[in-house]
C-alpha cells in the first residue's frame, strides 16, 4: 500500500477529508477521529497485517505521522 492509499483509507473510516491528515493530525485537530474513529484506523491496519494487532501496537496512535511510521515499520507501506 502507498502513503496515499493508507491515507485514503484512513479518510474513508474516519469520513473525513483526505487532505485533513496531515503528519500532525490526530483526535485533536480532526473532529471524526474520536473513539469510533480510532477503531477504524485499527481495523484498516489490521486489515493489512500478516499478525493482528496487539493493545500495545496502538498505543502510539496519537498522529497520523505515528501511524505512518509503524505502517512502514510493519511493512504495510510500499513507498
Amino acid at each position: 500500500m502507498t502513503l496515499e492509499e493508507l491515507r485514503n483509507r484512513i479518510a474513508e473510516e474516519l469520513n473525513a477529508d483526505p487532505a485533513s491528515l496531515t503528519a500532525d493530525a490526530g483526535p485533536g485537530t480532526v473532529p471524526e477521529w474520536d473513539s469510533m474513529g480510532a477503531l477504524g484506523i485499527i481495523s484498516v491496519l489490521d486489515r493489512n497485517m500478516k499478525e493482528g494487532l496487539s493493545l500495545e501496537d496502538t498505543e502510539p496512535f496519537k498522529s497520523f505521522a505515528a501511524i505512518v511510521a509503524f505502517a512502514r515499520q510493519k511493512g504495510i507501506l510500499t513507498d
